[in-house]
């Protein structure tokens, strides 16, 4: 409820309405669009010039 009524600005009527799924999607849209979301960075694969040739 803390999440759908202060972080995604929705009234508390709607709250009751909705389903759980839709309101984990709108979390997880919440957290990307605000930079809050974290990301695993890959190791970068090292490579040389000759390796293009």
């Amino acid at each position: 409820m803390y999440i759908w009524c202060t972080l995604l600005h929705h009234n508390l009527d709607d709250f009751y309405k909705v389903t759980p799924r839709f309101l984990f999607e709108q979390y997880d849209i919440y957290l990307k669009m605000n930079g809050l979301e974290k990301v695993e960075e890959k190791p970068k694969k090292q490579m040389y010039v000759e390796d293009f040739f």
